[in-house]
């Protein structure tokens, strides 16, 4: 940019900035309103996960586990399903220490089958065994949609003897990862009016200057009539009014110097053409013009 002229320099320094502006204020946004609803979701799974533990049937399913279920089995998913019916998430399930699972509400496993969501939460369920309670990264389920889980310790006497998995669809984030699509199409769009912005805010501070320029080129080459437009108001417009006073401060003073000269002084343009006589050569120019007239007679 430095061979560029100054409205071009300034239209892309306003739309660099705007456009850094606009992408972090939306890239701020979006993040927000992701970790907000994900917040919310993980939320309401821990408090299913916290019903599910505190309910009785559940709470006996690792004892019963050591029989193969049974009865107790059964009514611990019929509360299970109850709950996920009642609150609209997923699934819920419940897995012993080897991540298999004893039961879950949906009924998609076997008793001890091995669930491969608890082999993504490896690093989370470790968390759990040492009684926190904790939610997983958003992932992409074997249906293609975006899912959540949150996992409690399911503590008898004081001991975790299982984990509590709640999960429901988070694919609704979906819509927030496409915004960021429409949002950077909407900030080119953006970007390309804030540079016409700021070519147009360039050529209002520019087109003074450049009038200046005429006029100071026009008295370095001998013209101390030149004069540049006026503009009410900026900073340009103060720099105009005090050139304008110097260059006719300048014109006064040149008028009286040629004025006050005793020889005669012509002075042509780059035409040829008279663009200035003192007095003292209009004298001379009388004389020898009232010579010319004498001579003739």
């Amino acid at each position: 940019l430095r061979n560029t002229g100054l409205s071009a320099r300034m239209a892309v320094a306003f739309a660099v900035l705007s456009g850094c502006f606009l992408l972090a204020f939306g890239w701020l946004a979006l993040r927000m309103a992701e970790n907000t609803l994900k917040n919310e979701l993980s939320a309401k799974l821990g408090m299913v996960a916290r019903l599910a533990a505190a309910d009785e049937k559940v709470q006996a399913l690792p004892f019963a586990s050591r029989v193969g279920g049974g009865a107790v089995a059964t009514a611990a998913r019929d509360r299970l399903a109850a709950l996920v019916a009642g609150t609209h998430i997923g699934n819920v399930m419940v897995s012993d220490p080897q991540d298999r699972v004893l039961v879950d509400a949906r009924g998609k496993y076997e008793f001890h089958d091995p669930a491969w969501l608890l082999r993504l939460d490896r690093a989370e369920l470790k968390r759990v065994w040492k009684g926190e309670e904790t939610a997983s990264q958003l992932y992409e389920g074997e249906d293609g949609r975006l899912y959540l889980s949150a996992y409690v310790p399911l503590a008898v006497a004081g001991e975790v003897r299982a984990v509590i998995g709640a999960e429901a669809s988070a694919d609704f984030l979906r819509n927030v990862r496409r915004m960021r699509t429409r949002f950077s199409q909407a900030g080119g769009i953006v970007l390309a009016f804030a540079a016409v912005l700021g070519w147009f805010l360039a050529r209002q501070i520019t087109r003074p200057l450049r009038q200046l320029r005429v006029a100071v080129e026009r008295v370095g080459r001998g013209d101390f009539t030149a004069t540049a437009k006026e503009l009410a108001g900026f900073e340009v417009g103060e720099l105009t009014r005090a050139f304008n006073r110097m260059a006719q401060s300048v014109n006064v003073r040149h008028e009286l110097m040629l004025e006050s000269m005793s020889n005669g002084l012509i002075a042509v343009d780059e035409g040829g053409r008279v663009a200035q006589v003192n007095r003292a050569a209009e004298e001379l120019r009388s004389s020898a013009l009232a010579e010319a007239i004498i001579r003739i007679k």
